[in-house]
């Protein structure tokens, strides 16, 4: 007798099978495909904001350093301005001392003119 032989053990797949299985595979490509793009765009975007940031981080030193020299400014100018005042005063008090003397002096002046004649 010819051998036989005998069929797999394997469940045949129908052809409904078939194509629920390669929509499947096509639907988890696309949805993979999908979420890749979303990453890609989601990368773009990361990207994209950290050199904004980048920018704002510089932009934000930049202004720090102009308001540490401006305030470094205000502080000399303070001190100027402190010292003219201290001039000022100082000089304002040295005429009215000055004032006062000549005025002592202008009186005794006076007292000895009178003396004299």
């Amino acid at each position: 007798m010819p051998p036989r032989f005998r069929a797999c053990n394997r469940p045949r797949f129908e052809s409904d099978d078939v194509a629920r299985l390669t929509w499947e595979s096509k639907w988890a490509n696309d949805r993979i495909e999908h979420m890749a793009q979303e990453l890609r765009d989601v990368n773009t975007r990361y990207a994209d904001l950290r050199n904004v940031v980048q920018g704002m981080e510089s932009h934000i030193v930049h202004l720090t350093t102009r308001v540490q020299e401006e305030e470094h400014r205000a502080d000399i100018a303070e001190g100027r301005l402190i010292a003219l005042e201290e001039q000022f005063v100082s000089e304002a008090e040295e005429e009215e001392e000055e004032d006062e003397i000549p005025a002592q002096d202008v009186d005794s002046d006076a007292d000895s003119t009178i003396e004299d004649a």
